[in-house]
Formats: structure tokens, C-alpha cells, sequence
């Protein structure tokens, strides 16, 4: 069941708007503009700032000293938390903290969403159908799935897997504030695994979205994604906000038809 305040950014203008400023903080004129994909007057300018207002007195936003209008990244996660419970999981501190290093690093989602940032774009005038809780949901939850899958099948990358499993926290963290550094290491193999499979699926129900999620795991590990680093049992709760949930059978089974395509 949605809450009264959660519905703000499930539905209508005000979870489009606060799509577009976790993409990209921006004040209420440009958010507006991108809203409609036009440099010029956008002319839901009014509404976009009620819009904009309720979701800040709700603190879903937040005004910052540059101008523009940020993410409560905390907010989310509550959100995101209340999600998971219903579906029998618990999130832990160090959970928290790593789900908050991926959420401010909005290079994931914004390599993930282009095709939602098209459809608000494209609607007709009055028309406001993304649902941007859902937008994280399935996102995150897909990419926990496949990259769970993946990172635990596949012989080059098992150990290393085990060993961030069995990693303390503390240097975790350390890690994670390191990961741009050596994320330009792992690139050049995790692409050439990558398009192993891209060509190579078998007919599968939503094969088209999970191909952009593939193409897209090129770049997020370009960019730096922390969920490459989580552990098993953060991954696997994870999972679980992808309302196709079964996917991760899915998911198995892609695997293991391209592995024998090697």
C-alpha cells in the first residue's frame, strides 16, 4: 500500500519532477523545461513549482546553496526500505550506507533510465504516467539480480566474489571511496564479457530491457557503480524490489545458455 507522502513520487507531475532532479539537480525552470524538452517558456512553469514545493515540504527535495533542487537520498531509502519489508527483508546498517553510496552516485540510474527520460518527454500535454519509485525498484533490482548471477557463475570472477563477501565493512568502505580509481582497470574485461553475451540470448520474455541492462552495465562500471562491490547478502535483498522478481530464475538461465556459447 502507498502512503500518502510516498504517493508524491509514484505518480503524477511530482514523480516525474523528482525523477528529473535525482538525475540531475536543477532549479524549477530548467526542471521544468526538461520536462517538456524545450529551451524556451516551459508552460507548466506554475504547476511545476507547486510540484516542486510539495515535494520539498515533504522533504522528498531538497533546496541547495547552488541554486538547484537535490534528492533526499535518505527520504529514498526509507521508501525503499518500507518495500523491502513488505517482501520479508531487513535492511541492516551496513546495508544502509553502501544503498547510499549507490543512490548518490546517480550515474546508475542515469545510464538506466534514457528510455523513461524519453517517455516523460514524449507524453502528450497533461499526461504524467512514470512512476519514479518504480523507476528504482526496477532498476536496482534487476541489475542486483543479473549482476548476483554473473558475478557468482562465472569462474573469473567467483573468487573475487568470496572475497569481497568476506571483506570487513571498514575496508569495504575504503574501497568504495577508492572505486573510481581502479574502476578503468576492470572495464576493459568486464566489456569484453559483457558482449559475449549481448548477441547471444535465447528468446526470453522481456529480452529487450534486459539487453539495455547488459549494454548498460558497460557503462555503470565505467562510471564507477559501488553495487559491483557489495556483498552476496545486500545484492540478494536487493533483488528483490524487481516486481519480476522471478526474473532471477531468468537471469540464471541466461547465463547459462551464454556460458556454453564461450
Amino acid at each position: 500500500m502507498v502512503r500518502k507522502k510516498q504517493g508524491l513520487i509514484t505518480k503524477g507531475l511530482t514523480s516525474e519532477l523528482f525523477l528529473l532532479a535525482f538525475l540531475e539537480p536543477d532549479n524549477i525552470r530548467k526542471l521544468a523545461q526538461r520536462l517538456q524538452n524545450t529551451s524556451g517558456h516551459p508552460t507548466n512553469y506554475s504547476k511545476a513549482s507547486q510540484a516542486v514545493y510539495n515535494l520539498t515540504t515533504s522533504k522528498y527535495l531538497k533546496y541547495g546553496k547552488d541554486g538547484k533542487y537535490h534528492p533526499n537520498i535518505t527520504k529514498i531509502i526509507e521508501d525503499l526500505e518500507e518495500i523491502l519489508r513488505s517482501r520479508g527483508e531487513i535492511l541492516v546498517n551496513e546495508d544502509r550506507l553502501i544503498l547510499e553510496k549507490l543512490l548518490h552516485n546517480n550515474k546508475f540510474l542515469k545510464t538506466l533510465s534514457q528510455d523513461v527520460v524519453a517517455t516523460i518527454q514524449s507524453q502528450q500535454k497533461g499526461k504524467h504516467s512514470v512512476n519514479a519509485l518504480e523507476v528504482f525498484c526496477e532498476r536496482i533490482g534487476a541489475v542486483s539480480t543479473i549482476w548476483l548471477v554473473m558475478r557468482n557463475n562465472n569462474p573469473e570472477w567467483k573468487s573475487s566474489a568470496e572475497f569481497l563477501n568476506n571483506m570487513p565493512f571498514s575496508e569495504m568502505e575504503e574501497k568504495f571511496n577508492e572505486f573510481d580509481k581502479f574502476a578503468d582497470e576492470y572495464s576493459p574485461l568486464f566489456e569484453k564479457e559483457m558482449k559475449k553475451y549481448l548477441d547471444k540470448l535465447p528468446p526470453l520474455p522481456n529480452k529487450e530491457f534486459l539487453m539495455q541492462l547488459f549494454s548498460g552495465f558497460i557503462k555503470i562500471m565505467s562510471s564507477g557503480m559501488p553495487m559491483f562491490m557489495a556483498p552476496e547478502s545486500l545484492l540478494k535483498k536487493l533483488a528483490k524490489l524487481w516486481k519480476h522478481y522471478e526474473g532471477f530464475a531468468m537471469a540464471e538461465q541466461v547465463f547459462k545458455f551464454s556460458s556454453k556459447l564461450n
